[in-house]
């Protein structure tokens, strides 16, 4: 798949203008019911495009909101759109690969706006009355709301000029100056120079071992990766959304912790500064779950169990992660365990990771015996992998549009390798390395070397909207645990059904931090309203992975639309005796 270059020079904007002949590029005056560029276009482009093709930014020579611009290159955008290439979108979905669920920050047009623009290309482009131009909207804006912290580099980065090399590839060490642990509810990317700024990959370097790599500029060499044991947390691409972990949870930062930012330079024809930093955003409170993100991949042999690599193409006898030169369509195939976690949980956010040799990866569930689910699952497709758009692709859990991944599900992937001459990323590295001719590829971390990594963040299926929701707000509770001293607050969601005949059903859900874990706590509530104004009823309370419970009764009195139900619940969860003292307020939600 062919795409325009986040980059492009003014000889190639020539270039296309000047070629364009045919369908596309027939400026005569179009049928009267043809999409025009002020009345249609100028809209759609400006939403979906105009964060990178502005002045100043990554391309900065292609600008839509000239309007005789515009009309001659109604050619090649039409044709990017139609393909797929713009704006730039690896996931994709197909018999192989659905996806019921959809995609949260989905940038791609809607088909309604693709056939516009289809349609006012084959009409060649034409313009309409300026004088009754539509609103131009700008692009939808991304800043995060509420940041806590942001942060960038002590001393800016210096590209190169364009020449011999045309990527750089540099980390960014930074320190949030955490003395005790938070959690991260969400962060963005703050790019500070789009004009070299291509993409950035964030890595949570949880043991600060980042700081030792960087100089006193807090920055040193890397590529592919971040040099040392991080996760990675998310990324960035022109366009991108803040990242927010789905609701009521949050992910686990420790006291020492830094944030590291792979930093992918495009170069321009002279140097740039460049000072991109990250805006973090804390939860005010323990968040009800935790997001797990984690790395699977890489696996260099087959594990005892039968996961891990499998044997392959070229493989002699055992299987071997080994691409030899000249090898095409060749295949590295790997399965591993799900991560182990007390109950099915929602994928949230998933990505892909290979260098210049892969052309293709795939990643799918294999359904276990916990699973009532029997067919396979796939998570992530990207058949026209490009090493320079890595994205990080996220369903919105927080609404359930996400899969489900159960205890005892094993999670594949396939990586495909081109390793000739046909594959431009291999002429790339090749000429960056001043070799002439394939050679053979192992498993590592440099530009000759390859990876098939799956990058997975999940969540605990935790339900926060009861059935026929009618009321919704909040539980505040006071967990006291007399055997350790134990005084604690557990705050989180709470939804209610409340009948016409006066049935009361309900949850509510809160987080509790005990000695380095984080505990799900879940109530289950059930009752009768009395005369319109007070209740009681029953709530049971259990907490994710641990054996026992409590129950006790709860009484309930109603102010306008307004409920406030109190309760005590002594129980033992875990062998641990507790009392739980809570009040539930909730509000009418329809």
């Amino acid at each position: 798949m062919s795409h325009f270059r986040a980059l492009a020079s003014p000889l190639l904007v020539l270039s296309l203008l000047t070629s364009c002949a045919g369908e596309g590029c027939d400026t005569n005056e179009p049928p009267v019911d043809a999409p025009t560029y002020y009345q249609d276009i100028a809209p759609i482009l400006s939403l979906n495009c105009a964060s990178c093709h502005q002045e100043g930014g990554m391309n900065p020579y292609m600008v839509f909101d000239d309007a005789s611009f515009t009309q001659s290159m109604s050619g090649p955008i039409a044709a990017a759109i139609k393909e797929g290439s713009m704006p730039p979108f690896y996931a994709e979905e197909s018999e192989q690969c659905p996806n019921p669920w959809g995609w949260k920050h989905d940038p791609r047009l809607s088909e309604g706006d693709s056939q516009l623009v289809s349609a006012w290309a084959a009409a060649g482009g034409p313009l309409g009355d300026p004088n009754t131009a539509a609103p131009v909207p700008l692009p939808p804006s991304t800043n995060l709301d509420g940041v806590d912290l942001t942060l960038f580099p002590t001393t800016p980065w210096t590209t190169e000029p364009f020449g011999e090399v045309t990527d750089q590839f540099q980390c960014f060490s930074m320190d949030p100056g955490l003395s005790e642990e938070k959690w991260l509810e969400a962060f963005q990317v703050v790019p500070d120079n789009l004009a070299v700024v291509h993409h950035v990959l964030t890595g949570l370097d949880l043991s600060g071992a980042s700081a030792a790599l960087a100089g006193d500029d807090g920055i040193y060499d890397c590529f592919g990766g971040f040099g040392i044991d991080a996760q990675f947390i998310g990324g960035w691409i022109p366009g991108s959304s803040p990242i927010e972990f789905p609701s009521y949870s949050g992910l686990r930062v420790p006291p020492g912790a830094r944030i590291v930012l792979q930093m992918h330079y495009h170069m321009a024809s002279e140097p740039h500064d460049d000072a991109t930093g990250i805006s973090l955003r804390w939860s005010d409170s323990t968040p009800v779950r935790e997001a797990y993100l984690g790395l699977l991949g890489n696996a260099g042999e087959t594990f005892p169990n039968g996961t891990g690599l499998q044997a392959g193409p070229n493989d002699s006898g055992t299987a071997a992660f080994y691409i030899p030169a000249g090898a095409t369509g060749h295949t590295e195939t790997m399965s591993f365990d799900a991560p182990p976690l007390p109950r099915r949980a929602q994928s949230f956010m998933v990505a892909n990771h290979m260098h210049y040799v892969g052309t293709d990866m795939r990643l799918w569930l294999e359904r276990g015996s916990q699973s009532p689910e029997s067919e396979e699952a796939c998570l992530l497709h990207t058949p026209s992998w490009d090493f320079d758009w890595q994205q990080f692709y996220f369903y919105d859990a927080s609404s359930g549009n996400a899969p489900y991944i159960y205890p005892g599900d094993k999670i594949w992937m396939q990586c495909v390798f081109d390793n000739t001459l046909d594959n431009p990323g291999v002429v790339r590295a090749l000429e960056e390395a001043n070799l002439d001719s394939p050679q053979d590829v192992y498993l590592g971390d440099g530009s000759l070397s390859e990876m098939c990594i799956a990058v997975l963040g999940q969540v605990l299926d935790v339900p926060m909207v009861t059935e026929d929701e009618s009321h919704s707000g909040a539980l505040a509770a006071d967990i006291s645990v007399p055997s350790f001293s134990v005084q604690a607050d557990c705050g989180g969601p709470a939804s209610l059904s409340i009948d016409d005949d006066g049935s009361v059903s309900g949850l509510a859900a809160c987080g509790l931090e005990w000695q380095g874990a984080l505990l799900t706590m879940e109530y289950a509530i059930s009752g009768t309203v009395v005369g319109g104004s007070t209740g009681s009823g029953q709530i049971d309370v259990t907490i994710i992975g641990a054996d026992g419970g409590g129950t006790a009764t709860w009484t309930g009195t109603m102010s306008g639309d307004s409920w406030s139900l109190d309760f005590v619940v002594e129980g033992n969860f875990g062998g641990i005796g507790s009392t739980i003292t809570g009040t539930i307020d909730v509000n009418r939600s329809r």
